[in-house]
């Protein structure tokens, strides 16, 4: 096997999950792994945690397009104000490209976005189950420990450091994801009937409606109730409600198929926060790419700044 050339752009928390991935899955002795980062402290953690790594800096990869283009992939996950510019430059890139969301740009056939949820694995199993079953309501739900409110510094101070940016993508895609046909977010935003109810960094609820459907949205950080954030996800249907935790599929409806991880006997050649953390590295590594489609995760996030703007 020759060895994959992988180049990570920002190696912060999630560019240093993404290599643990990248090098589980492949094996550490078939990546070369090269990081773009002007941080001390963040080229200091990628040497210890790499062992062998290489360090490019961003005006030589403007420079020279043949060093950029020498890559078999590219993680991108610098914080998203500092996307934009990066994103141009791989307009004719011919390898894959992994942009951590928030995206805020259609992506091109090559580029896969970071919204992980897509990849949880009963959601395949909950679009079958729901498939001739007449839906008529969405409830998604997300809780968190995490504050926002009191961020001060940091990246995360500025607009995109709140549960809405953090955490709302995360719980559209998941629903996207889940529904059957994966037929949400269709419409641009300008189509769809948004309602907004609350909206501070640490509380966002609103709701949408497409395609006949009314999709209620929670978001609520800040609660001492949960040790981690966690999802819900109720489905209401003409014959009763099916509920969804990404562990588990429940419903009051007689003879629906509920179902959970362990009995669908769901594993993964190499764990690392979560199974649909590797499938998601695994799409991209071997090309199955996103769930949903670039236009869809565009309508999408085109909806998260409707409410932000709200």
């Amino acid at each position: 096997m020759r060895k994959k050339t992988v180049l990570i752009v920002g190696f912060g928390r999630m560019g240093l999950s993404h290599a643990s991935l990248v090098s589980g899955l492949l094996g550490p002795g078939n990546v070369d792994f090269h990081v773009c980062d002007p941080g001390f402290a963040s080229r200091l953690v990628a040497r210890a945690i790499l062992k062998e790594v290489g360090f490019v800096s961003f005006k030589k990869l403007q420079r020279d397009r043949n060093t950029l283009h020498s890559f078999d992939f590219i993680l991108l996950t610098a914080p998203p104000f500092l996307r934009s510019e990066f994103l141009e430059m791989l307009a004719d890139f011919p390898g894959r490209v992994f942009v951590e969301k928030p995206v805020f740009c259609r992506l091109s056939a090559n580029q896969m976005s970071g919204y992980v949820l897509q990849h949880a694995p009963l959601n395949a199993v909950l679009r079958n189950s729901l498939r001739g079953l007449k839906v008529e309501r969405v409830t998604a739900r997300l809780v968190t420990n995490a504050s926002f409110e009191n961020i001060r510094k940091g990246w995360r101070s500025r607009s995109f450091g709140s549960v809405l940016h953090e955490f709302g993508g995360h719980v559209l895609s998941l629903v996207g994801a889940a529904m059957p046909d994966l037929n949400v977010f269709r419409t641009k935003t300008g189509d769809v009937q948004l309602g907004i109810d609350c909206h501070s960094r640490d509380e966002v609820r609103f709701a949408f409606s497409e395609g006949g459907l009314r999709y209620s949205i929670e978001l609520l950080a800040n609660r001492a109730d949960v040790r981690k954030a966690t999802y819900e996800v109720q489905i209401a249907t003409s014959e009763g409600v099916v509920s969804y935790d990404l562990y588990s599929i429940r419903s009051d409806i007689r003879g629906f198929p509920e179902t959970s991880i362990p009995e669908q006997g769901v594993n993964v050649s190499f764990y690392l926060r979560g199974f649909e953390f590797t499938r998601q590295m695994e799409a991209f590594l071997w090309g199955g790419m996103d769930i949903l489609s670039s236009e869809q995760i565009l309508n999408m996030e085109q909806l998260l700044l409707a409410v932000e703007r709200h």
